[in-house]
């Protein structure tokens, strides 16, 4: 983000910052996922747990929503472009 001409001034973390030292990987799909892509991707993001790598996703429904359940108790980041108050 430090090199994009217009980041934002600050950005807002809630829980555990040290999640964010963590190496991590992305976890991006369709919002609509088929009914084996979100089993699919749930199960690819425990995968990448057992790794110790905190998956990072938006929190979409679907696949971004499949990443972060398996991971809520030993890892995820969820990116959200507004603020922390508004769902």
């Amino acid at each position: 983000m430090a090199e994009i001409t217009d980041a934002p001034p600050f950005l807002w973390v809630l829980g555990n910052p040290e999640w964010l030292n963590r190496p991590e990987i992305a976890v991006v799909g369709a919002r609509n996922a088929s009914s084996l892509g979100t089993p699919m991707a749930h199960r690819l993001a425990a995968g990448l747990m057992e790794s110790r790598l905190i998956v990072v996703s938006g929190l979409a429904r679907s696949i971004g929503a499949a990443a972060h359940a398996a991971n809520l108790d030993h890892g995820t980041v969820a990116v959200h472009a507004g603020g922390v108050d508004i769902v």
